[in-house]
């Protein structure tokens, strides 16, 4: 989704704005997803259960400066240093789900989350920890630009801790995809909004099947990413869930030599080493799973419709 999204701001003709590609993939996931649900009968599926409708609420909302936050940023910063900084994430909600939610943050997850984030650095090598790593410079971006655009993209760190936290604190209350569907319909509703509210803006068509293929993908992918993600955050501590997050790296070189045949250097393997390592640790100390409670158990067969459960 990250590399599609670049590509789509900054090398397609005519560039789509961040506004645009979030409105656009959480129109697509919002279709979805109620789709899904409607065909499922999942109970109160439009607006979820009445005693997280706030939660709910919240958690789309402070989800939106999350995604925006990322995506903004894409425009202004390289690609590996956009993505350091969204890797602040997990080791935050790890520990601010301790501090707020009164989970354990235990010793293998605090040295997974730490080791795992500095072997993101070595194979992201940002420009300003390594000033010799020669890497395309980004066309016409002021300093003060990639200022802003830190500045946004770390406000979208703290996003998407709270996000995840109040995820976490809704748990199976509600549907895994409810609390998606909130989210995507906060995201249309505020972008749509600023696009139509800013007129240097505005609402661009894409041109081409280029486009529209990229389109495609982000609205897919990011669609199954927010339905998994929700689920597994439902079922295990932020700490622990948002680790695999650094799994990413590994798939991302497993495209880059397939797509552009590019081999990653000495210091990208032993940090792709390092954070294949810490998730495997994580995942091997993992404790038994939290129970849901009886008068939520149709959320164990979520993805199946109702008239198939038993």
């Amino acid at each position: 989704m990250n590399l599609s999204t670049r590509i789509l701001e900054t090398t397609t003709t005519p560039q789509l704005d961040a506004l645009q590609i979030v409105f656009t993939r959480m129109a697509v996931t919002w279709a979805l997803g109620t789709a899904y649900m409607w065909y499922a009968r999942v109970p109160d599926f439009l607006l979820g259960p009445p005693g997280v409708r706030g939660l709910l609420f919240a958690r789309g909302f402070v989800g939106f400066f999350g995604l925006f936050g990322m995506y903004f940023s894409l425009r202004y910063l390289s690609l590996s240093d956009a993505t350091v900084i969204t890797f602040l994430a997990p080791p935050l909600s790890g520990y601010a789900a301790s501090v707020f939610l009164g989970e354990s943050f235990g010793a293998v997850e605090k040295v997974a989350a730490f080791t795992s984030f500095a072997g993101v650095v070595l194979v992201a090598q940002p420009a300003p920890l390594f000033p010799l790593k020669e890497e395309p410079s980004t066309i016409n971006v002021t300093a003060a630009q990639k200022l802003v655009a830190l500045l946004v993209a770390l406000s979208g760190v703290l996003g998407a801790t709270g996000a995840f936290l109040i995820v976490r604190r809704i748990s199976y209350r509600a549907h895994p995809l409810v609390v998606v569907n909130y989210f995507s319909m906060c995201c249309v509703l505020v972008s749509g909004l600023a696009l139509a509210l800013t007129p240097s803006l505005g609402f661009v068509l894409p041109v081409g099947g280029r486009q529209w293929g990229l389109l495609a993908l982000i609205g897919v992918f990011g669609f199954l990413y927010q339905a998994m993600l929700t689920a597994g955050l439902q079922r295990e501590k932020p700490g622990r869930a948002t680790n695999m997050i650094y799994l990413q790296m590994f798939f991302a070189f497993v495209f880059q030599w397939a797509l552009w045949h590019q081999l990653p250097s000495a210091l990208e393997l032993a940090g792709t080493g390092i954070i294949l390592v810490s998730a495997v640790a994580v995942a091997a100390s993992k404790t038994a799973p939290e129970p849901a409670p009886a008068e939520v158990v149709y959320e164990m067969a979520a993805l199946r419709p109702s008239n198939e459960i038993s």
